[in-house]
């Protein structure tokens, strides 16, 4: 799952670098190779991300997570 979530978080990085900050759930799951993002270690990652202020997550149907800055490594 680390190497899923290390992934997702380069293509989160990219996505950020290129300007699309804004997305759904079902784009935001294609980044974690269609695992749920309600699997505990995705949901700790995409939590942890947002209380560290690198993304927000409003999980709304449009906007499913923000990306607000690169998350480092």
């Amino acid at each position: 799952m680390d190497t899923i979530i290390e992934i997702a978080k380069a293509g989160l990085n990219r996505f950020y670098d290129e300007g699309y900050v804004r997305w759904p759930e079902e784009k935001l799951g294609v980044l974690f190779s269609n695992h749920s993002l309600q699997e505990p270690e995705i949901e700790r990652a995409l939590e942890s991300w947002a209380a560290q202020g690198w993304i927000k997550l409003p999980k709304g149907k449009e906007k499913y997570v923000e990306i607000l800055t690169i998350i480092p490594d």
